[in-house]
């Protein structure tokens, strides 16, 4: 599964906080629970993130195995 963990930790480092980042972004209040709570969100948000905090995407997320598949 995807978890966006690396993202949050980047913002509070760069002292953004969740309103900074969806108003820089331009992303919905929809979007940023998505992200915190680790659901999908479209290449587009994850596009618009990147451009916002100028970083490569491995930057904000990661892959981690999912422990509940069997």
């Amino acid at each position: 599964m995807i978890t966006y963990y690396k993202l949050w930790d980047y913002c509070n480092r760069k002292d953004i906080n969740k309103t900074e980042l969806k108003e820089g972004a331009g992303i919905s209040n929809a979007t940023i629970s998505k992200l915190s709570n680790n659901q999908i969100v479209t290449t587009e948000t994850l596009d618009k993130v990147c451009t916002f905090l100028k970083v490569q995407p491995f930057q904000i997320m990661e892959w981690e195995e999912n422990k509940t598949a069997k």
